[in-house]
């Protein structure tokens, strides 16, 4: 029987990585999004873990859109659990082209561009769900501080099956006083 050479097994082992670590189907979108309708405050309902809304409550993101740009303003908002104080950041979302406004490019800091895909848009503009095509960010969104059952429970059964890991959704805290 032959041995394999280390060369050969160093390729076989890589083989088996490069396998292992197959990207994701492409993440499906919303046809298009009318940025005018999409601005404004939205609440945000459940969320994957992220360690910068760590201890977050009360969670919104607010989108102003940029006449004549190719971005929008977003403000992020949080009342801290342990402290209380309000934390904040402001950013641009960048349209990707070609996807009728349902992909942008979310920036807080320089050079760093987050993709934020609109997965699910109801007609109205009053709830969402965005993620991120590695499945590892999700955020279930609505214009008020609350969403019906039947709503949620709707968009958590298309991330599951867009492949998001749905048992570590969090509800987000919304009963504050800073609205």
């Amino acid at each position: 029987m032959k041995h394999l050479n280390t060369s050969h097994f160093l390729l076989l082992v890589l083989l088996g990585i490069l396998w292992s670590c197959k990207t994701p189907q492409p993440l499906s979108t919303v046809s298009s999004v009318n940025l005018s309708r999409y601005a404004g405050r939205w609440f945000e309902i459940a969320r994957l873990p992220i360690a910068s809304e760590n201890d977050c409550n009360c969670v919104t993101a607010t989108y102003k859109e940029e006449p004549g740009k190719n971005y929008v303003w977003v403000m992020n908002r949080c009342q801290d659990g342990s402290s209380g104080n309000i934390r904040k950041i402001k950013g641009k979302a960048f349209v990707q082209k070609g996807s009728n406004n349902s992909i942008l490019k979310v920036q807080f800091f320089p050079l760093i561009k987050a993709p934020y895909y609109i997965m699910d848009l109801d007609t109205a503009y009053q709830y969402a769900m965005v993620g991120s095509p590695q499945r590892n960010y999700l955020w279930i969104l609505s214009k008020e501080a609350t969403m019906p059952a039947e709503v949620y429970d709707s968009m958590v059964v298309k991330a599951q099956r867009a492949g998001f890991n749905t048992s570590k959704l969090e509800k987000t805290n919304q009963s504050c006083s800073m609205f």
